[in-house]
């Protein structure tokens, strides 16, 4: 395999990073979801990887997009997984995006067989985000204010 590396074939949105919004339970995945884009005149294979493979689903994680294609990808953090979100140090991590031009050969080609070729050339890293839900701080009523004195006389 080259150790040159080709530009990017696919489009990413976002383009550098997931954001993953809290709050992070024990009991429910947190999404986010990307958009992949072919601007070529080629069909495009793509597969996804995470740098912490445990904690993530990804969905699709690979396939083909035809030419000018576009595809949503959800990357979900998985619940259950002792997590915190304010350990930056324990939490960079990141979804890898690789992606080659289909074969032009007529007929169908084996997909699965592509999956474990080293022929991936092109790649793209966004980081994981994660931000926390600010709380929303509530501003009493004027009458909860004059139930409170009232009620401490």
């Amino acid at each position: 395999m080259s150790d040159i590396k080709q530009n990017k074939i696919l489009i990413t949105s976002p383009t550098t990073h997931l954001t993953f919004q809290g709050p992070f339970t024990q009991h429910d995945a947190v999404t986010a979801t990307m958009k992949l884009r072919n601007p070529t005149q080629k069909s495009v294979c793509f597969r996804l990887k995470s740098t912490a493979p445990r904690r993530y689903w990804i969905l699709p994680c690979n396939g083909v997009l035809e030419p000018h294609g576009e595809t949503d990808v959800m990357v979900s953090l998985q619940p259950g997984v002792n997590f915190d979100p304010l350990l930056k140090k324990k939490n960079q991590h990141k979804v890898l995006i690789q992606s080659m031009f289909a074969p032009e050969e007529e007929g169908e080609f084996d997909l699965e067989l592509l999956m474990v070729s080293e022929a991936w050339t092109m790649d793209t890293k966004l980081k994981c985000v994660f931000e926390m839900p600010v709380k929303d701080e509530k501003v009493p009523l004027k009458q909860e204010i004059k139930e409170e004195i009232i009620g401490h006389n």
